[in-house]
């Protein structure tokens, strides 16, 4: 199927590429990565190669089940039906940030509830992204030689590191959800065009993983760099999870992402590396996207009214192989 799509693109001339050729060439490298994703059948043959890896994580992905399942029935059984009552608006609309966006704006006490169910839904990730990093490392470590961790810090220091880490983490990547939610108002097209921001959050944090264990760099600002230097290869590995989180309901959508999202993120330190950099005429061409601008400028923002500790260790961080 690949070498079907591959072989029937034409190559034009890189310096007289026109619009119709440089939307080919978008539409390709969307394409690579939609199939990427799909490739299964390379990912259960790296598992296969390596029993104990397999083994290990098999028994996180059930666990990560586990855990999962436990903190969303708190949640969507307790927690959320509080904010209902409080907030007076019904759960199946405090839930979807779609819905809301329409019908709750005028509401100051409304969007403070979403903006707690949102910033809650974050904090019940927190487990899952832990979970993922260690299958990630587990995985990539059996295939790939280059594997190499983060630099290592005190027990406190790491403690602050990784709070700081994952509000800002939060903060930046929400920007995208903002964007999504406006242009989500766009008529015949919204959705579309919700489904394809979404889909640049989803690779992201799935890609992050693979990022953080590589020799190139485990900052924030490499990853943000990275996904909107390759926007079009990102939009087409996070299509399949966006499409599937936007067509089923919000709870449902909400539980498979928490549960599947370990999966999703071997399955981005599997997708063959030289598919990233796939020699496609005129791809050099494609220009940097920049989805993260508000989401920079809020870092930017946030750093600057941090306790003196976490700013330095957030900013020695950051300035490490950038």
């Amino acid at each position: 199927m690949r070498y079907f799509f591959e072989s029937g693109f034409t190559h034009p001339e890189q310096d007289n590429m026109g619009s119709g050729a440089f939307f080919k060439t978008i539409s390709q490298v969307t394409a690579v990565g939609f199939l990427d994703f799909l490739n299964v059948k390379h990912l259960l043959a790296k598992l296969k190669t390596n029993p104990a890896t397999l083994n290990r994580i098999s028994f996180l992905l059930a666990l990560n089940f586990v855990m999962y399942s436990i903190i969303f029935a708190v949640l969507h059984v307790k927690v959320i039906p509080w904010l209902a009552d409080f907030s007076a608006i019904p759960e199946d609309i405090l839930e979807d940030e779609r819905t809301l966006s329409l019908r709750a704006a005028h509401s100051i006490r409304r969007l403070i509830a979403f903006g707690i169910v949102a910033t809650l839904k974050s904090v019940s990730l927190l487990p899952v992204y832990q979970i993922s990093s260690r299958v990630a490392y587990s995985f990539r470590k059996s295939i790939r030689s280059d594997t190499v961790l983060p630099p290592a810090m005190p027990v406190v220091d790491g403690i602050i590191y990784s709070i700081t880490e994952a509000s800002i983490r939060f903060v930046v990547t929400f920007t995208l959800v903002v964007a999504a939610i406006a242009v989500g108002w766009t008529p015949l097209i919204g959705p579309v065009l919700y489904v394809g921001i979404i889909a640049w959050r989803m690779s992201f944090f799935f890609f992050s993983e693979e990022w953080k264990l590589t020799s190139n760099s485990s900052t924030l600002a490499y990853k943000t760099r990275a996904l909107e230097s390759n926007w079009a290869y990102y939009l087409g590995f996070g299509l399949v999870p966006s499409l599937l989180v936007f067509a089923l309901p919000t709870d449902l959508g909400d539980f498979i992402f928490g549960v599947l999202h370990p999966l999703f993120c071997i399955m981005a330190v599997a997708a063959p590396r030289e598919y990233n950099y796939f020699p496609i005429s005129g791809r050099e061409n494609i220009p940097r996207l920049p989805l993260f601008a508000a989401g920079n400028a809020a870092e930017a923002a946030i750093t600057t009214v941090l306790p003196l500790r976490a700013r330095k260790i957030w900013e020695t961080s950051e300035k490490k192989n950038v």
